[in-house]
């Protein structure tokens, strides 16, 4: 039998391959999307908003990850985390995913994120520039992860 107790731990402590192999699946996690301030597009990465409920959460970073979408799976980098580079007013966690090769309207669709490996930790850029080629580099690092 599985703990939950044990899963959970690993989760939240980043062991995602543990969670995993006690799984025999990815973790992940059933979100919808909700409407963004856009930032994600206006920087050439359009990302799908998602609102976070109670559940268990990895670490903060950025993650390579699988989405089902409409009962298909894609691949995509996600950030959790509180997206310190725009100093966003609060310090509520939230949940973006940009889906490679996708320019589908996802608002109100229920996506399945399923977290594959951690890429890095989420942290500050000093201009949104530095941060477009952080993303670019995260792109190229998932992409061969997945």
């Amino acid at each position: 039998p599985i703990s939950s107790t044990r899963l959970r731990a690993l989760i939240v402590s980043g062991k995602l391959s543990a969670a995993q192999r006690l799984l025999g699946r990815p973790f992940s996690l059933m979100a919808d999307v909700i409407k963004g301030s856009g930032r994600g597009r206006s920087l050439g990465y359009p990302t799908a908003n998602l609102r976070l409920g109670p559940d268990i959460l990895p670490p903060h970073g950025v993650y390579a990850v699988r989405v089902g979408v409409k009962g298909k799976i894609q691949c995509g980098v996600a950030n959790l985390g509180v997206r310190p580079t725009f100093k966003d007013k609060g310090s509520a966690v939230h949940l973006e995913v940009h889906i490679f090769d996708s320019h589908q309207n996802l608002y109100g669709q229920t996506l399945e994120v399923h977290f594959i490996k951690k890429i890095r930790n989420e942290r500050v850029f000093k201009t949104p520039q530095d941060l477009v080629r952080q993303i670019g580099a995260d792109e190229c690092r998932a992409r061969s992860i997945l």
